[in-house]
């Protein structure tokens, strides 16, 4: 994925769950709850409410995560 189409999909998914795949084979899953004004920074509050934050130049992949 370019990097615009990475702000793009954060934008798309803020205020959801999601799966991040990092540049380093790792994977964050939670809700993005932050985004920065100008896209390349994100919140994302994992399940035992820690925050991790990423930058658009370490994200390989996002993936909005349904519940049913």
């Amino acid at each position: 994925m370019l990097q615009v189409d990475i702000r793009i999909k954060l934008k798309e998914c803020l205020g959801g769950r999601i799966e991040v795949t990092t540049k380093d084979k790792g994977r964050i899953t939670g809700v993005l709850e932050w985004l920065s004004p100008d896209q390349q920074m994100a919140e994302i509050r994992l399940n035992n409410g820690e925050i991790r934050t990423v930058c658009d130049t370490e994200i390989v992949g996002i993936r909005p995560i349904l519940r049913v």
